[in-house]
């Protein structure tokens, strides 16, 4: 008789502990486990990185509306608009590692600091990440979609913005202390080249790729070098402009303004990232494709392996 209560102890343990994980890993993929005591603050950032003001105008009349959890990447939290027009990214404090035990233990209290990254300093990780933020809307607003980023000395004067988490519950935030960006929300590259090319709509799609290169063309010519190859992740679509996505990664290199040094990089984006991409998915649009854009930016000389 106590063999078998001792058994059920065990068991309902193992059950609960079941039940734990799931639970949490259900949470985060909700949530993303977000919280306002995660998110980067202006006071935690050095001096230096502050820009000068910006208008707020535009911002504070965007910011009225609800936004709800969209994403949440290693870097930031995404929140959609409630139009759909624009994603509100909150910036995270803790860079939290690619770790396989997230295939078990779900990265929220009180598992959260086993992911917690301990390479690279979190000083030198927020530091670059601000300054590729800082670079894209200073000198690439445009190719970015960034409309705001909050790292002006003073603090703005914007109201509590409303926040709803995947979850459904609605947080009202302060944003004025934290560092966040607001961006024209853009639909991703691989959805709009897979949303083409399943229809067959290979010129549409192949205008689109020309519009990619062109984009990272105009950015090596001001020096905008991405460490992140991984291009059709960290890009978008607004209608038929392209914008990058994902500016975290950016720093300036003047000597990618070379046309000899971008063509190399444009041939990592190309050879190791597009065609493969094309090749796996759609082997029947590969040559059309590759030929098209290889005449249309002139880089006869990249010699692809992908037959």
């Amino acid at each position: 008789m106590k063999l078998r209560i001792k058994m059920y102890k065990i068991l309902y343990f193992f059950l609960f502990l079941i039940a734990f994980l799931i639970f949490g890993h259900l949470y985060y993929f909700f949530t993303g486990d977000f919280q306002e005591a995660h998110i980067l603050k202006r006071s935690d950032i050095e001096k230096s990185l502050f820009l000068k003001d910006q208008s707020e105008q535009e911002t504070e009349k965007i910011l009225q509306q609800n936004f709800y959890y969209l994403d949440a990447g290693h870097q930031t939290y995404a929140f959609l608009s409630e139009d759909k027009k624009y994603v509100l990214k909150l910036f995270k404090k803790d860079y939290l590692t690619r770790s396989p035990l997230v295939n078990i233990l779900p990265p929220v209290y009180p598992f959260r600091t086993l992911f917690l990254h301990r390479g690279i300093s979190k000083e030198t990780r927020i530091n670059k990440l601000i300054r590729g933020y800082s670079l894209a809307i200073t000198l690439d607003m445009e190719n970015s979609g960034l409309l705001f980023l909050n790292l002006s000395p003073e603090n703005p004067s914007f109201q509590k913005v409303q926040l709803f988490n995947g979850l459904g519950r609605k947080l009202d935030i302060d944003i004025n202390p934290l560092i966040f960006a607001l961006q024209k929300k853009a639909v991703p590259t691989k959805k709009v080249l897979n949303d083409l090319l399943s229809k067959g709509d290979i010129e549409n799609a192949k205008l689109l790729i020309n519009k990619l290169i062109d984009l990272y063309i105009s950015q090596y010519e001001k020096g905008i070098f991405d460490h992140d190859h991984n291009f059709l992740d960290n890009t978008g679509f607004v209608d038929d402009t392209p914008i990058r996505v994902d500016v975290g990664k950016i720093e300036l290199k003047p000597s990618i303004k070379e046309k000899s040094a971008y063509m190399k990089d444009l041939r990592k984006l190309i050879d190791k990232r597009l065609l493969p991409w094309i090749q796996k998915n759609y082997p029947q649009y590969y040559e059309d494709i590759k030929d098209t854009f290889l005449e249309a930016h002139h880089l006869h000389y990249l010699s692809f392996s992908f037959h």
